[in-house]
């Protein structure tokens, strides 16, 4: 049987949600019937991977082919409209574009998979070049919607075969972006595998020098460190709980490279707060899974997201949660079902909720094991890249039967 031939196309590959559901489903493709490859337009340069992170190695263990576009990092190919910008935009995309051109020809690629934002634009376009069927992945819309991009943007999703979101809420926001919805819209939900956990619950409290007491509990946050996360909320949140329950410890963890000047934000509202004794900012250099391990409550504070990766790996854990109700995340945990979900920008209520699930040792339980339930039945990675095979089999068959 001859294998389909898939290349995804992403920008780089540092630490983000993005980054980790690609290396998942390519962890977990079907090599019996698919070959794969992934195509990232930017290099691997020493000063990129401190800004943003990489995942390079991770992709390099799992045993998954990455093939560099060659360019040097960029946050945008075209930043304006500006002569000099067109002119240095314009050779950039030409170059892009004939590297991209000869591998799918070369490696006689049956469906471009573009993933996100400019890889989206490129991927759409050699793709087109190339007369592949070509699939988008996207949660938001904000990198096309500014000046004179908004046409580009609506050609990038309506001239795609397919248009792949993680959530129904942010599917349905693009939709109405868009001049008109994407006749095949997909919602595939992202799936995660467990993190590898290599160091005890009592390393990683004597390592953040927190009490081994049973009585002291540790709430916590995974996620980049960027404002849009809501950590600030959080610590806000903190101080409220702390004032009740004041053997509790909080963890923030996350990778400060993209916004380095937010941490010691984060960290000067710890000492506003007078709480920054209680407080651990942790950039864990070893597997998240130890962090994961760690908290006996996870916190995500977000108020701008889509599907955050991090909920599903709490779930993965079986850990009880107090999450916002932003982007898709009420698709995936249920008010009092697998979690508690709060609204945004809300400390009081986040606080609220983290005191109920302290003083409710039953209730957390039973959200915990509820979440863990419905990871194993919707979120592993097997469910995501089975749902992401089956859409690409047929968008290439689609495109044969009308050829």
């Amino acid at each position: 049987m001859t294998r389909l031939r898939i290349a995804s196309v992403i920008a780089d590959l540092g630490f983000g949600g993005s980054e980790n559901r690609l290396l998942s489903f390519a962890g977990t493709i079907d090599r019996n019937r698919f070959e794969h490859v992934v195509l990232t337009l930017y290099r691997q340069e020493e000063s990129t991977e401190q800004l943003i992170g990489s995942r390079r190695q991770a992709y390099s263990d799992a045993g998954v082919e990455v093939i560099d576009m060659g360019e040097r990092p960029q946050r945008r190919i075209l930043p304006s409209w500006r002569p000099s910008h067109v002119v240095s935009g314009g050779a950039t995309l030409r170059r892009l574009l004939r590297r991209m051109c000869g591998v799918i020809r070369q490696r006689r690629i049956d469906l471009v998979d573009a993933q996100h934002a400019t890889a989206a634009l490129m991927g759409l376009l050699a793709g087109t070049l190339t007369r592949r069927p070509v699939t988008v992945t996207e949660y938001y819309p904000y990198y096309f919607d500014r000046p004179g991009m908004r046409l580009v943007g609506n050609a990038v999703f309506l001239l795609a075969d397919a248009f792949i979101c993680d959530s129904k809420a942010q599917s349905d926001l693009i939709n109405r972006w868009l001049l008109r919805p994407h006749p095949r819209s997909v919602v595939i939900p992202n799936g995660i595998p467990v993190p590898l956990v290599t160091r005890t619950k009592a390393d990683m409290r004597e390592l953040l020098a927190i009490p081994p007491d049973r009585s002291v509990r540790v709430v916590g946050q995974v996620s980049r460190l960027v404002p849009h996360k809501g950590q600030r909320v959080l610590l806000k949140a903190a101080r409220k709980v702390l004032m009740e329950a004041p053997d509790t410890y909080f963890v923030i963890t996350g990778y400060a490279g993209e916004d380095p000047p937010y941490l010691e934000t984060l960290k000067q509202d710890a000492r506003d707060l007078q709480i920054e004794d209680r407080v651990r900012f942790v950039n864990w250099p070893g597997s998240i899974g130890d962090v994961w391990e760690l908290l006996d409550i996870h916190v995500h504070a977000s108020v701008e997201d889509s599907l955050p990766i991090a909920i599903t790996e709490g779930m993965s854990f079986g850990k009880p949660a107090v999450v916002t109700n932003v982007g898709g995340v009420a698709e995936m945990v249920t008010h009092e079902e697998t979690g508690l979900v709060v609204p945004m920008h809300d400390s009081k209520a986040l606080g609220d909720g983290v005191l109920r699930l302290l003083r409710e040792p039953d209730t957390a339980r039973r959200l915990g094991a509820a979440a863990l339930e419905r990871y194993q039945r919707g979120y592993r990675p097997e469910v995501m890249t089975r749902a992401l095979e089956s859409l690409f089999v047929d968008v290439v068959a689609r495109l044969r039967a009308r050829a």
